[in-house]
């Protein structure tokens, strides 16, 4: 309950922020009491004005006393409380207990979408970039198509992603008319959980080449086995 209000022959250090502030409330200097509409140069002036609100790092906690951790953080959500602003410009009211008419006491709940992108990038990611978790990432799988001279891999692919498709797999397939370095960049980049792999040299090699993006190795997997595996994988993790 102390505040500066009628404190004499003391050092008083307000925040900077506290002469742009109007209409605060502040301690009575009496226990159980507080004031309202206290503003600064009318009721109470500081000797020092200085930026204090801001803790640093292993500043004590003022509840507990423990040292203070700082840490990077993303709004994600917001409240707005409206008053009845909008309510009365809008004639929008109710009946109260006593039957007569009030405005209707507004507030604004929000979720921004890109934020929530931006909290999933600083926690997932890695050097190369995104790294998604399963349940939320746009697809689950990202084909890559090597192609080969006789078109072989085109057919695989083609069949292969109907059939991810069918099995509920959300599937990209990459067959754009680039290197295979590239492809493999971007599925890197863009961080979808699985990238599977169709090309001439893992046919030679029994199937299809799986990787999982939060993993450094891949592995060849026969062709009919697949949509099993990427199913026991993503279906049922």
């Amino acid at each position: 309950y102390a505040s500066p209000m009628g404190i004499k022959n003391t050092v008083i250090v307000v925040d900077d922020e506290i002469p742009h502030l109007r209409n605060l409330t502040a301690g009575a200097n009496q226990e159980g009491f507080h004031l309202l509409n206290v503003n600064y140069e009318r009721d109470f002036k500081a000797s020092i004005i200085a930026d204090i609100a801001c803790a640093e790092e292993e500043f004590k906690c003022p509840q507990c006393g423990s040292p203070l951790k700082s840490q990077r953080g993303v709004e994600v959500g917001n409240i707005f409380k409206l008053g009845t602003f909008y309510s009365e410009k809008m004639g929008c009211s109710y009946l109260n207990e006593q039957g007569e008419t009030s405005p209707i006491v507004m507030g604004s709940y929000g979720i921004g979408l890109g934020r929530l992108l931006a909290c999933i990038a600083e926690e997932h990611h890695d050097s190369q970039g995104l790294i998604f978790p399963i349940s939320i990432a746009p697809f689950s799988i990202y084909m890559v198509e090597i192609k080969s001279k006789d078109g072989k891999t085109k057919q695989i692919a083609e069949t292969l992603y109907q059939q991810l498709q069918n099995a509920g797999l959300e599937t990209l397939c990459d067959d754009r008319e680039v290197s295979a370095g590239v492809k493999f960049n971007d599925a890197d980049l863009i961080g979808i959980p699985y990238r599977l792999t169709v090309s001439q040299k893992s046919l030679s090699n029994g199937g299809i080449e799986i990787k999982s993006r939060s993993e450094e190795n891949s592995k060849i997997i026969a062709l009919d086995k697949v949509v099993e595996t990427l199913s026991k994988f993503i279906l049922n993790p």
